[in-house]
């Protein structure tokens, strides 16, 4: 399970270090920075999930760190509790008023900090994830009427090239263009068709399903592929398996697009190395391979309908994959590091 990364930025040396060792007791990771120009340093370098802030600063204070980062497309989003020892009205208006979600005067007392950052992370969890369904249901929309209106003028592009093929003979140079418009074509009506089975996806959950039973099959059938590729397939499943209420065979598919977006990014071999983790009464199922990875600047669009830095496939493997967690009611999160491999994180609650 990923851990939240906090950034304390204090010029106050002791309350670092107390904070720090609190924090990474609750579960997060930290770093840190001691006055306001290493803080926007530190955030660019890590973008981090959760800043606390305080607002006496040297350098630049936090009121000037605050409008830097909400002035910014990346660093916008980032929730941002100040911290200060002044409780004035008009301090803590200012900070809200810069895009602060929170404020806490110091001397705190850490429970309740620790619950206002849980409530802030899950906050921005939800938005994430609220803003990632209405963006796939708009491009769902678009994408059949996009695949409507290019299916007619597909089919006669199609025929008229094979019935040119038939009359063209081997040696003939006009040949391979005409191959090639039927290679792109046979591509596009694949991509149609991948769009209206995207379009009409409908979970049929009436089975209870063994998830390490489930994953030992999706493997085994990938055991020829992975020899015939030189990728060693590695296996971890927790020992206490969960059964959950699914349609297996739509959630197999969701595992396949995954697995198979690893294999294809492990051209000279390599390692596929599949998961399972049961923690605070959730399951997590990593899918990691130490692949090309992912541009940092790309991870953003990957879910992205036709989204592809691949020469071959229609970029809706991930599209598909994450529409159908979602509707088991799980979430599905994408980690990866150019040149070091990426992780599939899907996860399901168990209450």
């Amino acid at each position: 399970m990923n851990k939240k990364l906090i950034l304390i930025a204090d010029d106050e040396i002791d309350n670092v270090i107390l904070l720090q060792k609190r924090l990474k007791a609750s579960g997060f990771d930290t770093i840190e920075a001691y006055d306001g120009n290493e803080t926007i340093e530190k955030i660019f370098q890590h973008n981090p999930d959760l800043i606390l802030l305080d607002i006496m600063m040297p350098g630049k204070d936090g009121y000037e760190v605050l409008q830097i980062l909400r002035n910014n497309e990346k660093t916008k989003d980032i929730p941002v509790i100040m911290l200060t020892a002044r409780a004035e009205i008009p301090d803590k208006v200012k900070g809200l008023e810069l895009g602060a979600e929170d404020y806490v005067t110091k001397p705190f007392d850490y429970n309740e900090l620790l619950a206002r950052i849980n409530s802030h992370l899950q906050s921005k969890k939800e938005v994430e994830e609220k803003i990632k369904l209405e963006k796939l249901a708009a491009l769902s929309t678009m994408m059949e009427g996009v695949a409507h209106e290019v299916r007619n003028p597909l089919v006669v592009i199609g025929g008229f090239t094979k019935k040119l093929l038939s009359m063209t003979p081997e040696d003939d140079p006009r040949r391979p263009y005409l191959e090639m418009i039927q290679k792109e074509a046979k591509r596009l009506d694949k991509m149609i068709q991948d769009i209206y089975e995207f379009k009409i996806i409908t979970l049929n959950i009436n089975e209870k399903v063994s998830i390490n039973k489930c994953l030992e099959e999706i493997i085994d059938s990938y055991t020829e592929i992975c020899k015939n590729n030189n990728i060693n397939i590695v296996k971890e499943l927790s020992k206490e398996d969960v059964m959950i209420d699914m349609d297996k065979k739509l959630f197999s598919r969701a595992i396949k697009n995954i697995i198979n977006n690893s294999i294809e990014a492990m051209p000279d071999g390599g390692e596929l190395r599949i998961s399972t983790d049961i923690t605070d009464n959730k399951l997590f199922i990593y899918i990691k391979d130490t692949g090309i990875g992912i541009e940092e600047q790309d991870l953003k669009y990957i879910f992205d309908p036709f989204f592809t830095s691949k020469m071959e496939g229609t970029g809706l493997g991930l599209t598909q994959a994450l529409k159908i967690i979602q509707g088991h009611k799980g979430t599905l999160a994408i980690t990866s590091k150019k040149n070091f491999g990426t992780t599939a994180i899907i996860s399901f609650n168990l209450s």
